[in-house]
């Protein structure tokens, strides 16, 4: 049936012709499918699907994505052939969500959702990815470009034999993958390999909030970008990560901020790897903590170019004796400073702390028990520097500094107790003791700036004539002031769902724009 669809909102009016499907079989999920239009959308009813999904050459539009979802919970697409379960070719502006995805064909290599040809604008959200023999999500073929893919709130386990959860990007560099964003995913049990793999030749992704555990090798790898400028290196920030050979490996181009690592080898390993050469590489304000071989090691800095900063990292053992910093070529022109460590450490950026137990609420290693925000008496508070583009915020997306000085670790303290989600199995949440007061957002920020908002969010210092748009994760525009005439500007987010928005100001006056996001919670 046709529906004629209207999208309002105070500023904005859309309206497009689609088509809703509902599907009750597997033939029937395929057939609709390669019906899809820019608009359309297709439910699937609660089953066992037996299937090998194809999506090809669908493409909605921005204003009009294709939504492909359960139309209620227990939705099980299980893959029978020697195939991938869901292959993607030549699609665009795809919103996937909401399936349980698995595959009875033991045979080695199948992949949960696999990107075959160049794809963009294609979310994936909601899923549980299990029981597959290759990778959970993967888009790795060569020759091909991957731009602007999302993967939120996506439990993937229990993956085997080649055992990846994610494998984005091609080890020789020939798959760009670009601008994608990775984020409140529950990863683990991916044996024998990796949690999160950004291959070479990735750049100006973001991997955060995400919980990641058990992986025979490294729990989030990244390598490099083979970019001109550090404005496209990859981020990683605010993850947590145990019980992996190595918590973190990187190569170079990547900011690794704000990141909690325990309980594994190696907390974060970085090196030359391949031969590739380092260079604008950024370690800003982790907490790394019990880890058998060390907590940090930097290989190859002294051959490394471009910056090479170390600063604001908390490296933490239990005893003396074990190693918590390794740096066994030197560290180079690099920057290695204001870090904090317990143990022993080849560099002279780190100062000695107390043990443990007097710088952490509970530094234990079991998921649910552990909590390494500081005490009020840490040696931690204000003992790091703002300098290198510091973190403003931390792994709690509370604002930095809150006293005069940044400080070391993943937490700013604020009060006697951690005031965020406590560490544990399951999906990194956002904490809601935030007061709706704080979620005023200074416009004059150039720089993305994390808040949290209930029912409105506020602007001010608004120049006059500047329009303010706001975006959903999905990159659909919700909301567009129009030209703005005072300088304070409220937006009632008390009707939108839960989740991630994007907003953008830009002052005609100036030609200036400003970004940044916020959390909408309930």
């Amino acid at each position: 049936m046709k529906y004629f669809i209207i999208f309002c909102t105070p500023f904005l009016f859309i309206s497009v012709w689609a088509d809703t499907y509902t599907a009750s079989t597997a033939s029937e999920i395929q057939n609709y499918t390669n019906l899809l239009q820019a608009g359309d959308t297709l439910l699937v009813l609660p089953g066992w699907y037996d299937m090998n999904w194809n999506i090809q050459d669908r493409a909605g539009t921005t204003v009009s994505w294709i939504v492909i979802t359960e139309q209620s919970d227990n939705v099980v697409i299980n893959g029978t052939a020697y195939d991938n379960v869901v292959d993607v070719y030549n699609s665009s502006y795809i919103e996937f969500r909401g399936f349980e995805i698995t595959s009875s064909n033991t045979g080695s290599g199948v992949d949960g959702i696999k990107f075959r040809t160049t794809s963009h604008h294609f979310t994936i959200e909601d899923l549980d990815i299990h029981d597959i023999t290759g990778v959970g999500i993967s888009a790795n073929p060569g020759n091909n470009t991957f731009s602007y893919l999302t993967v939120r709130y996506c439990h993937i386990h229990d993956i085997s034999d080649v055992g990846e959860g994610m494998y984005l990007g091609n080890h020789d560099g020939l798959s760009p993958v670009h601008h994608c964003i990775v984020e409140f995913n529950w990863v683990h049990d991916c044996h024998p390999h990796k949690g999160i793999q950004f291959k070479r030749g990735t750049y100006s992704n973001v991997i955060q909030d995400n919980v990641v555990y058990n992986c025979d090798e490294a729990g989030i790898v990244l390598y490099k970008t083979d970019q001109a400028s550090a404005a496209d290196n990859n981020i990683v920030q605010r993850n947590v990560i145990w019980n992996c050979s190595e918590g973190i490996f990187a190569v170079g181009q990547t900011d690794i901020d704000n990141n909690i690592v325990f309980e594994c080898v190696f907390g974060i390993n970085v090196r030359n790897y391949g031969g590739w050469g380092m260079e604008d590489l950024y370690l800003r304000n982790n907490t790394i903590y019990h880890c058998s071989a060390t907590c940090l090691r930097l290989d190859d800095w002294n051959i490394a170019t471009g910056e090479m900063v170390c600063i604001n990292n908390s490296c933490y053992q239990d005893d003396l004796g074990q190693s918590a910093i390794q740096a066994p070529d030197g560290i180079g022109p690099g920057c290695v400073a204001y870090n904090r460590h317990y143990g022993q450490s080849q560099v002279s950026g780190s100062t000695l702390g107390s043990p443990p137990a007097q710088e952490f609420v509970n530094p234990s290693v079991t998921p649910g028990a552990v909590d390494l925000y500081p005490l009020n008496t840490a040696t931690l508070i204000d003992s790091g520097t703002s300098a290198y583009n510091a973190p403003s915020d931390d792994f709690n997306w509370w604002s930095r500094p809150v006293n005069a000085l940044w400080d070391v670790g993943a937490y700013e303290w604020s009060q006697n107790t951690n005031p965020g989600w406590q560490i544990q199995e399951g999906f990194k949440e956002i904490y809601t003791g935030v007061k709706e007061t704080e979620s005023s957002i200074p416009a004059y920020l150039s720089q993305t700036y994390s808040i949290i908002a209930k029912n409105t969010i506020s602007f001010r210092k608004i120049a006059p004539g500047s329009v303010i748009r706001i975006y959903n994760s999905a990159g659909r525009l919700i909301h567009d002031s129009g030209s703005i005439i005072q300088d304070i500007y409220e937006v009632n987010t008390s009707t939108i769902p839960c989740g991630v928005y994007f907003y953008c100001i830009h002052s005609e006056s100036t030609n200036e724009i400003h970004i940044g996001k916020f959390f909408v919670i309930k």
